[in-house]
This record gives C-alpha cells, sequence and structure tokens, in this order.
C-alpha cells in the first residue's frame, strides 16, 4: 500500500514535469525529474517493456570518443554493461494504471528507467512537440538516449575518481 501511494505520487510529479516542454534536436523533453525512484516498481507495473532500443546517435557520439583515444575512458559498452534493467511507458499509461485522471497528452510522453548495477535509477524522457508524429519506437530511443547522455558524464565521474587512487 505504501509503494502505491509513493507511486502516485510519483505519478503526479511525472505529470507536474509533462507539462513543460523543450526542443533539443528532435526530441521534445519534459523539464524535471520526481525525486521519488521508488516510484519505479509501480511504474513498471503499468505496462513497462524491456527492450533496448538502437541509437545511432550515441553510437556515433562512442565513434567520435574513441578515436584516437590512448587513455581510460567511459564507452557505450561500458555503460550498457552496467545497466542491469530498463523500462519503458508513456506517462498515460502509468497514470491511468494508477486509477488517476489523465489526458491525451500524457500518450506522448514516453519514459525510460535504466537501473544500474549499483542499484542508482536514472530516468530519461521524451516527447515530440507535435501530437502527430508520436511514434512509439522513437519515444523509447529519444527516452534511452536521454537516460544514457545523462549516465555517461557519472560514469565518467567514477572513472576519474578511481583512477585518481591509484
Amino acid at each position: 500500500m505504501k509503494l502505491l501511494r509513493f507511486g502516485v505520487i510519483a505519478a503526479v510529479g511525472l505529470l507536474a514535469c509533462a507539462c513543460v516542454y523543450s526542443i533539443a534536436g528532435p526530441v521534445a523533453a519534459a523539464t524535471g525529474i520526481p525525486p521519488e525512484a521508488m516510484a519505479v516498481a509501480s511504474l513498471a507495473a503499468a505496462g513497462a517493456v524491456s527492450t533496448a532500443p538502437h541509437s545511432e546517435a550515441l553510437a556515433a557520439t562512442e565513434a567520435l570518443g574513441a578515436k584516437g583515444a590512448v587513455a581510460p575512458r567511459v564507452s557505450l559498452d561500458d555503460i550498457n554493461a552496467a545497466i542491469t534493467d530498463e523500462n519503458y511507458f508513456t506517462v498515460g499509461s502509468a497514470v491511468e494504471a494508477l486509477g488517476q485522471p489523465s489526458n491525451p497528452s500524457l500518450d506522448l510522453l514516453t519514459v525510460c528507467v535504466l537501473t544500474m548495477r549499483n542499484g542508482f535509477v536514472v530516468i530519461g524522457k521524451s516527447a515530440p512537440a507535435s501530437p502527430e508524429n508520436f511514434d512509439p519506437d522513437k519515444g523509447q530511443t529519444f527516452a534511452r538516449e536521454d537516460a544514457i547522455r545523462q549516465l555517461w558524464p557519472l560514469m565518467g565521474f567514477s572513472l576519474r575518481d578511481r583512477l585518481s587512487q591509484n
């Protein structure tokens, strides 16, 4: 019961965040992330899937970063190896599963929740500027890219910390 109540709080937080969009390349990302990471279990139960969408943009970033690198670095493979679980859902499906009122715009906000080996959770999000451009596969791809781009500097910090101790 406590987890469900926590999930409702997180869904309401996501709803508030979903109201403001900014365009970053082809992705309109909702601003803000709810702090209730424990709500991931409730949101995953709302119909999440676990497939890793392919991202040409991340592959291009990896290729550029690897070109000429001669010292330790965080690679896309390192990031993918550290991910233990991926969940995808639209905020609309999560709100519906929680029995809350919804609106069609919430069906356009795709969320990717990545759980790392150490239990750390990162949330990526994606929404199109025009509802007519919504594509679930693209939404998952762009939401995952958003989450991965948050992880890259965090894992870089961790690597730098380990290197400084040697």
